[in-house]
């Protein structure tokens, strides 16, 4: 069995991403009998191979709640709590998610 180097060197990543432009990239994705992932990986590459200067923008600004508007039970300094509490909305939404539990491994909801 013949494996490439680059396919042991690799990152699991959560990215929130639009849902139009994932629906977009897995039409390609079926269209081109590719894995979503490398069409989002050939995306990326040619992005960041690009000449063109990024366009300048505004910072993003989160906008802070009073801690009297926070979610009981959710601590604003544990990054975890919010990780936890958007996994269970998409479970909520869409049924289907990927909760990431405390112990910070990954188990189906």
């Amino acid at each position: 069995m013949s494996v490439s180097c680059h396919m042991l060197i690799c990152m699991r990543t959560t990215l929130n991403l639009n849902d139009d432009l994932v629906r977009q990239a897995k039409q390609r994705a079926a269209a081109e009998d590719r894995t979503l992932t490398s069409v989002i990986e050939d995306a990326l590459r040619r992005l960041l191979s690009s000449s063109v200067p990024p366009v300048r923008r505004e910072p993003y600004r989160v906008r802070l709640l009073p801690p009297s508007e926070l979610q009981p039970g959710i601590d604003p300094r544990d990054p975890r709590a919010f990780s936890d509490l958007m996994a269970e909305d998409d479970v909520e939404r869409y049924g289907t998610g990927t909760r990431t539990h405390s112990s910070g491994i990954d188990a189906a909801p």
